[in-house]
C-alpha cells in the first residue's frame, strides 16, 4: 500500500487462499487515531481505479480483513483489466483516498 494525497498511511496488502475464497488482509501504518476508513476493490489501478469491484471491511486501528467467499486469489491476481485496493480517507469523504496498491 502506497500512502496517497499527503496522508502518509502506507502498509501492505495480502491475499491469501482460504476455503474457496480469498482472505483479503491489510496493514496500514500512520493510520489517524480513531480512524474508521472503507476500503475496496477497485477495477483498474493506482492512482486512477475505477468501479468497485469487491467491497471490503473498513480499516479500523490499522487493520481490515475480508474474506472474499467463491473467488479464488488467481481469479484477482493477473486478471487482464487489473485490480488496485483502494483505502478512502472516511465514509463521508470517499473521494479522498488515503492508501492503493496495485495487485499483481
Amino acid at each position: 500500500m502506497t500512502a496517497e494525497n499527503g496522508s502518509s498511511e502506507s502498509g501492505t496488502v495480502t491475499l491469501t487462499p482460504i476455503l474457496g475464497g480469498t482472505r483479503v488482509h491489510i496493514k496500514l501504518d500512520n493510520q489517524p487515531a480513531g480512524a474508521i476508513q472503507p476500503a475496496h476493490i477497485h477495477v483498474g489501478g493506482c492512482p486512477g481505479v475505477g468501479a468497485v469491484k469487491y467491497p471490503l471491511k473498513d480499516v479500523v486501528f490499522g487493520h481490515s480483513t475480508t474474506i472474499i467467499k467463491g473467488v479464488p486469489p488467481d481469479q484477482i491476481v493477473g486478471w487482464s483489466g487489473g485490480y488496485a485496493v483502494n483505502v478512502h480517507n472516511a465514509k463521508d469523504d470517499m473521494k479522498t483516498y488515503v492508501s492503493c496498491a496495485n495487485i499483481r
